[in-house]
């Protein structure tokens, strides 16, 4: 039961820029789970947001996955064909590279991160303000391109996601806000690039948990529960962003870093 409320309140907070990782080590604390290590190795962690993500940006993924199948048949459509999902193919390719690779290395040199709650405090604060100041910097800019080179800048700040506190969708929603894209676009391309990052994550975690070692017992309606909830809370989000700011998401991680800072 404590590892099925893990795996809601991970469902929930994979959908916000605010870090599942601060919330599944603070409850797992506020739970007495001494071994939230165990529940982070699980594939499910990444497979649930990533089927969120599909049916969330569904539209998006149909157009994108046909431009797929266009250009297996005629290579040369995928560098020449200008269309929005074409460009969000490559856009998408090139976001995702970098971070495939930087785990890629940390896994073949045997690094782990440390994941304490004074580390996610400190990155919360300093990634939830950062958050906060481009948004409001940015508050007028609204542009629907993505290009390549924008999408290149946001892969590179990817990588920050592999260190706990920082947030994958927080810190892909600050580079594409810092590159002008209005606050819809930046969450529709951080949705769709969480796609193949959570899938691989997910295909890794199952990997490495072949032999059962991190095997934890969860119930199949809690996983059925546990999409249901990051649905309605990813399309929550993207109804707000609609007429709001990132700012209450910046003003939220800096609060909840003070909290676990002295918690």
């Amino acid at each position: 039961m404590p590892f099925d409320i893990l795996l809601y309140v991970q469902s929930i907070t994979e959908c916000f820029p605010i870090s599942s990782t601060a919330h599944v080590l603070l409850l797992a604390k506020l739970l007495h789970i001494t071994n939230p290590d165990v529940f982070l190795q699980q594939p499910l962690l990444h497979l649930i947001p990533c089927a969120v993500f599909i049916c969330c940006f569904g539209h998006e993924v149909i157009e994108i996955c046909k431009c797929l199948i266009r250009s297996v048949k005629k290579p040369a459509l995928l560098v020449n064909d200008k269309s929005r999902p074409a460009t969000l193919l490559r856009s998408i390719f090139v976001a995702v590279i970098p971070t495939v690779l930087i785990v890629f290395v940390l896994s073949i040199l045997h690094i782990k991160i440390q994941q304490t709650l004074k580390i996610i405090a400190i990155n919360s604060i300093i990634f939830g303000f950062l958050l906060l100041l481009v948004d409001r910097w940015k508050a007028n800019d609204a542009s629907n391109m993505v290009t390549e080179r924008k999408a290149l800048f946001i892969g590179l700040s990817q990588i920050l996601s592999v260190i706990p506190g920082v947030s994958r969708l927080g810190i892909c929603l600050t580079m594409a806000r810092l590159f002008s894209l209005g606050r819809r676009e930046s969450l529709t391309f951080s949705g769709l690039t969480a796609i193949p990052v959570l899938f691989l994550a997910g295909a890794y975690s199952a990997l490495e948990n072949l032999h059962g070692q991190y095997a934890i017992d969860i119930n199949f309606l809690s996983v059925i529960a546990s999409f249901v909830l990051g649905y309605l809370s990813l399309r929550i989000f993207i109804r707000y962003i609609g007429s709001c700011s990132f700012c209450f998401f910046g003003v939220y991680r800096i609060v909840l870093g003070l909290f676990l800072l002295f918690l």
